[in-house]
């Protein structure tokens, strides 16, 4: 138990990775539009590194799809677009996983509130 809680407190304190800060510089709240050349970037990092990049890349884009700014969301599902056209099955796996989804859907409540008849 103790492990688990000293690395969440580890991964607190680390500074944000490339692909973190370029996801940020893509979907930050300047933005007035997307800028498809830096979304490009990011889809080449994620196909060059293997790794975990697919997963942080998809995960690092929840927060601003659930957020309260509609462009931050705008700007975060266009680029998540991108991923998923531009990097294949590894991003597919992510997006398509439970995990995913379930973060993804949280924002939304489960059953639609009764909208009066008019």
């Amino acid at each position: 138990m103790t492990l688990n809680f000293q690395s969440a407190i580890d991964d607190m304190f680390k500074p944000p990775s490339r692909l973190q800060k370029m996801v940020d510089r893509a979907v930050g709240v300047d933005r007035n539009e997307a800028d498809l050349a830096l979304n490009l970037d990011i889809c080449e990092l994620v196909n060059s590194k293997k790794g975990n990049y697919p997963h942080d890349a998809v995960f690092a884009l929840l927060p601003y799809i659930n957020g309260r700014s509609n462009k931050q969301a705008q700007l975060a599902l266009t680029l998540l677009d991108n991923l998923v056209k531009n990097c294949g099955h590894p991003v597919h796996y992510q997006v398509a996983s439970r995990e995913f989804l379930n973060e993804l859907f949280r924002r939304f409540p489960e059953f639609q509130p009764s909208m009066p008849n008019p």
